[in-house]
């Protein structure tokens, strides 16, 4: 019956209709409380934002050879560029300009 759309309550009736089985016993039970429809596609998850990733983005615009620089995966210290970030962000929270954080950073 696999060929055949639709659920099960769907299939039994289209068989009993077309006179290749006897009505089942589970049929009216089945019928009181019918299969829930398939579940659709779940919408693509967006993608998270932090504070800090526009000033990781030009950080690396400014040094491609940091993109280039290795880490451990395993360790729990995050890459340059997220610390620059992080204390540019810092600054600029105590009110600095994006600039002049930038350059105190650096």
């Amino acid at each position: 019956m696999s060929f055949m759309r639709g659920n099960l309550l769907q299939k039994a009736r289209l068989l009993m209709r077309g006179g290749i089985v006897d009505t089942p016993k589970w049929l009216d039970a089945l019928s009181k409380v019918p299969p829930q429809p398939k579940a659709r596609r779940c919408p693509k998850a967006r993608r998270i934002e932090l504070a800090e990733d526009p000033l990781v983005e030009s950080y690396y615009a400014r040094h491609p050879e940091a993109k280039l620089q290795a880490y451990r995966l395993q360790g729990f210290d995050p890459p340059v560029a997220r610390r620059f970030a992080w204390r540019q962000l810092e600054l600029m929270q105590q009110g600095m300009a994006k600039r002049q954080a930038r350059d105190a950073v650096e």
